[in-house]
């Protein structure tokens, strides 16, 4: 069966994915198809959404129902970092105030709702079998595809976009490599609601020898716990009793009365990449890729979520030139992208920079050392 021709086809239905889908198909009116190997969202860490996203989802059209959602406000990031001394940073001093704690599954599922809701086509549990170039001018990629059921599929599109997050797929597959600065990955765990704690609305990061911990209460109650190391240096043997010591001897564990064992279900503690990189190529004839698939932050920074909302906000426009014969478009995306991931490093780099207390670890050695690129 072959879909009818499409203006845009997007891997990927994480938040720059469908993102993307909701400015195209609504201030574009083009026509979007979504395409996701997952049949719903999963549990992940990125859970906080700053102040200054206010502006992106105003100008997504999203923050009007983002608001409805209730999500709790965030008031700031408190941090343990260069010293021992807890310091807190009041999101109530920001110029756009206060952003919010998420419950990351329904924040994913909401923003599909409303790439649906604005005529996105969006197909679940589908697998990729193939990306080809079609030698059409007016439709220059065939997509095809597996639903669950074993039926197979083709869709026609104008324009392509790899929406799949670090793994970069539609990326690798026009011949794009991954360029990673680190080897971070990061072990987390969920454990019950415990007493309330004054830092309950906080993000905290926390530096330790060989690597640093982030703590974050969720909507749910839950106290989110999460390791970052090298993926050399990271857990190995008994991941569940290795990470359980780890987490008892710090602030976090204090500041948010831990005292039981991980909730077992996801089974926990889990281990995701967290590397910082980029693709060789975000950006081609007829294609580009937005969100982690373009480039990926280290989580210290808190800009994933960020990037995907502004990624998806600077790429919907530029698609929408290309279409209509903007040749430039594309390329000046590309250069903001190109811009963006400078003013990373210099961030990335002084922020490491101001934790000196373990000089001689091999962890923060390898993030003293002058950047190369």
């Amino acid at each position: 069966m072959r879909l009818s021709k499409l203006d845009v086809a997007i891997v990927g239905a994480g938040p720059a994915g469908a993102a993307l889908a909701v400015n195209l198909a609504v201030a574009h009116g083009l026509d979007v198809l979504v395409l996701e190997r997952e049949a719903a969202p999963r549990f992940r860490i990125g859970e906080t959404l700053p102040g200054a996203a206010r502006p992106l989802l105003r100008d997504l059209g999203l923050l009007p129902g983002l608001c409805a959602r209730g999500y709790p406000r965030s008031l700031g990031r408190a941090s343990i970092w260069g010293s021992g001394e807890l310091v807190r940073a009041d999101s109530f001093s920001d110029p756009q105030g206060p952003g919010w704690c998420l419950d990351r599954r329904d924040f994913e599922a909401w923003i599909v709702a409303e790439a649906q809701r604005g005529d996105a086509a969006v197909v679940r549990s589908c697998q990729l079998t193939a990306v080809r170039r079609t030698g059409n001018p007016s439709h220059p990629w065939s997509i095809a595809f597996v639903l669950p059921h074993g039926e197979a599929q083709t869709a026609d599109a104008r324009f392509l976009v790899d929406a799949t997050g670090r793994r970069a797929a539609i990326a690798r597959r026009l011949g794009a490599t991954a360029i990673r600065i680190d080897r971070l990955v990061c072990c987390y765990a969920l454990y019950p609601a415990g007493p309330p704690s004054d830092l309950d609305r906080f993000s905290i990061v926390e530096a330790a020898p060989n690597g640093w911990f982030y703590g974050a209460c969720l909507p749910s109650g839950a106290r989110l716990v999460a390791y970052h190391t090298d993926s050399d240096l990271a857990l190995k043997g008994s991941w569940r009793r290795e990470f359980a010591d780890l987490v008892a001897g710090t602030v976090i564990a204090r500041a948010f009365h831990i005292d039981e064992a991980p909730s077992p279900s996801p089974p926990l503690p889990a281990r995701v990449a967290a590397w910082s990189g980029y693709s060789s190529a975000c950006t081609g004839d007829g294609w580009a890729a937005v969100g982690d698939a373009a480039c990926c932050f280290d989580p210290l920074s808190s800009q994933g979520l960020f990037n995907a909302l502004y990624g998806a906000l600077q790429l919907a426009p530029a698609i929408a030139a290309s279409l209509d014969g903007d040749r430039r478009a594309i390329g000046d995306y590309a250069k903001r992208l190109g811009s963006i991931w400078a003013a990373y490093r210099r961030h990335h780099n002084a922020y490491y920079w101001q934790e000196r207390r373990w000089p001689n670890r091999a962890f923060w050695r390898r993030r003293h050392r002058p950047a190369d690129d």
